[in-house]
């Protein structure tokens, strides 16, 4: 991948590099993450995420550019526009039987309606992240964008990708007491979006593959 992005910026830099992206959420993830280096290398590149479509008579639709653009701060109109796409909440998990290890980001932006609280309870409980490695979430940052599909359009699904990392990194800052703490993703949401929150903070943030794993035998979502 890295080679043909680079050949394509090369034969002409100002032609448009759209990717399809079929894959596990945790592993479009992933690829985010390594997309991260392959964009640091070619300054040029800046590839267009393509998403399928729910609406309309179009099979895809540009989601997103990968650009530094993703890290910029949402102005006042930008984040009165974001909290109605998606709620943001901080949750305590604190076990004292179990102290936790970890914080989660559980990010809901799909029609799912028990995937908050199924990921909480997975936090709380301790589980599987894609490394193989489990750990009990302390606490964990809740984005809900309810119940409704996001507007097919390039500049919501940026908005709401910059609207996850700043809650995020806010989230972070304002409680030091989690920084030595792993932070691991719950993640419900767009293949075009995972790529981005990979790219944004898969260096970070470890993915959770769902269906949740458990260290108990015998447990796990269905």
């Amino acid at each position: 991948m890295t080679t043909r992005l680079v050949e394509a910026t090369e034969s002409d830099a100002t032609a448009p590099v759209s990717l399809y992206v079929n894959a596990a959420l945790p592993d479009a993830y992933d690829l985010g993450a390594k997309l991260k280096y392959v964009v640091a290398r070619s300054q040029s590149v800046a590839p267009v995420l393509q998403q399928r479509a729910e609406e309309g008579d179009s099979h895809f639709h540009p989601a997103l550019r990968i650009t530094g653009r993703l890290k910029g701060p949402l102005d006042q109109r930008e984040i009165e526009r974001a909290r109605g796409m998606a709620r943001v909440r901080g949750v305590s998990l604190d076990n004292e039987q179990t102290p936790g290890e970890a914080v989660a980001l559980i990010v809901h932006l799909a029609h799912n309606p028990t995937m908050v609280d199924e990921a909480l309870d997975a936090a709380q409980r301790g589980c599987v992240d894609a490394t193989g490695t489990s750990a009990v979430c302390r606490a964990a940052l809740v984005i809900d964008g309810g119940q409704a599909n996001l507007p097919e359009t390039e500049e919501d699904f940026e908005l709401i990708v910059r609207h996850v990392y700043s809650a995020w990194t806010q989230w972070l800052s304002a409680n030091p007491e989690f920084a030595a703490l792993r932070k691991r993703l719950f993640i419900a949401a767009p293949v075009s979006i995972g790529v981005a929150l990979g790219w944004l903070m898969g260096h970070t943030v470890t993915a959770v593959p769902h269906p949740y794993l458990y260290d108990r035998p015998g447990e796990g979502t269905p």
